[in-house]
């Protein structure tokens, strides 16, 4: 697996990296060829965050983990980017075609899929980025959908686990 590492307001130690690399070797078992993964460790003001982002065959594998150490976020993300592969599997397979056939324990193989419980209707309008965003104020939620006035682009203005607001612009996959 080819390593990246990224360190904000941190700088990564070599025994950081070597133990990030030995970890993630325990994922290789599930592709046929090598993915790339980026390590993130970004150093807040209480907590280190982690991210690890996994890209492989047009998939994105992700999971972030905040803790008192980058070492005890390794710790706790390794099982949780295990479990979306395994999670996932019938997807990759059907994506990778070589991944390595993972066995399923009884309660995973007896696991419902989600069920759609709710649907909900929305009136797109054009606006600014910073109307979009007092609309979010106005009305309390987590994300507001909007087209923006100058592109014409369908964007989604979300709130952030710091309390910042995030904006994610929609484009359309021209490859479909």
């Amino acid at each position: 697996m080819k390593i990246e590492y990224v360190g904000k307001g941190y700088e990564l130690s070599e025994k950081f990296k070597d133990i990030a690399a030995k970890k993630l070797s325990k994922l290789n078992k599930y592709f046929s060829d090598e993915p790339v993964a980026k390590v993130s460790v970004i150093l807040g003001k209480l907590t280190y965050k982690t991210e690890i982002t996994i890209y492989y065959g047009g998939k994105i594998l992700r999971a972030e983990e905040a803790a008192d150490s980058p070492y005890d976020s390794l710790d706790r993300l390794i099982p949780r980017l295990d479990g979306q592969i395994r999670k996932n599997k019938i997807v990759l397979d059907k994506k990778l075609k070589n991944l390595v056939s993972i066995p399923y324990e009884a309660e995973e193989a007896t696991s419902q899929k989600p069920l759609i419980v709710k649907k909900k209707t929305y009136f797109l309008k054009p606006m600014t980025d910073d109307e979009a965003i007092s609309e979010l104020e106005l009305l309390d939620e987590s994300f507001y959908i909007y087209i923006d006035e100058a592109t014409m682009k369908v964007k989604v203005a979300y709130r952030r686990n710091d309390g910042n607001v995030g904006i994610i612009e929609c484009i359309q996959n021209e490859l479909n």
